[in-house]
């Protein structure tokens, strides 16, 4: 394994700052302009309110809530969201006739915020039974698949072939609370003889953090992430996927029975396959994921 130079010591710091949570979450509170630390670290800013997608004339005004997640969905300089959840959001909503408004906080607050109807919608959901009694689910709009990620050069310290082998071998796993991994997954992360293994984040950079301190062995997270984060903090010699093959699962809107009927979400699947049929979100994906 290659050893970790001093500057990592100090990036870790910098991530561990960079991803302190957002305030409590307020619809009426402004952002406050004067604060000496906004936008000093693009990929987590201060949690502010932007509104993205003014026309003149709205059929309706719908909230969706996002979280730090590039290259889905993430706050760009100038405070600014960017990703390609926010294009297809903004696609939909435009094909929809409909104002949208965006409201950052991390995924554990959003489920909060889509539970009470303070946020209409999120992007990048997946569809389980417990969401489903305070949830509407889209069409599916795009594959997840997640990656298990081990530092560099450490591979043949491990002989599974599979998640479970991993853990068999008395390993720890870094995870975000309440991400949903796919079944296989959420099954072995719901064992009780598996508990100890995983351990929770309310972010995925806690985790890459987790795992250049030595706290966890491995880190799982959807791959087009984890490869944006490795890139963005330029770790790509000190992290690496490990090769086994998880299943990829389905991905969906996931809108607020409390504030959203299903007639607005019906609209929204026709807006969506609009979308797939002129071929404007295979250009949305080539933008973000090639």
């Amino acid at each position: 394994m290659k050893k970790l130079p001093l500057f990592l010591s100090l990036l870790v710091s910098c991530i561990l700052i960079a991803c302190s949570p957002p305030p409590e979450y307020d619809p009426g509170q402004e952002p406050d302009n004067d604060d000496p630390t906004l936008m000093q670290e693009s990929e987590r800013p201060d949690q502010v309110e932007v509104v993205d997608y003014h026309p003149d004339t709205t059929d309706c005004e719908l909230t969706m809530g996002y979280e730090a997640w590039e290259p889905y969905q993430y706050l760009d300089i100038g405070d600014i969201p960017r990703g390609l959840d926010v294009e297809v959001a903004e696609a939909t909503m435009q094909s929809m006739n409909c104002e949208l408004n965006l409201q950052q906080g991390s995924w554990v607050d959003l489920l909060s915020w889509l539970q009470s109807g303070d946020i209409d919608f999120v992007m990048g959901a997946s569809k389980t039974e417990a969401r489903e009694d305070f949830a509407h689910f889209s069409e599916p709009y795009r594959e997840e698949q997640f990656v298990l990620f081990i530092r560099s050069g450490e591979e043949h310290r491990y002989s599974a072939s599979t998640l479970e082998g991993f853990i068999e071998e008395e390993r720890r796993i870094g995870i975000v609370n309440e991400y949903y991994y796919g079944e296989e997954t959420h099954q072995l992360i719901n064992n009780e003889n598996y508990r100890d293994n995983f351990v929770g984040a309310m972010m995925g950079e806690f985790n890459l953090v987790r795992l250049l301190d030595l706290d966890v062995d491995a880190f799982l997270e959807d791959e087009a992430v984890g490869y944006s984060l490795i890139r963005r903090k330029g770790l790509h010699e000190y992290i690496e996927a490990y090769p086994i093959e998880l299943d990829a699962s389905d991905i969906y809107v996931m809108f607020s029975r409390d504030s959203v009927d299903e007639d607005r979400v019906e609209a929204f699947n026709e807006a969506l396959q609009e979308l797939h049929d002129s071929g404007a979100y295979d250009t949305i994906m080539q933008r973000y994921l090639n």
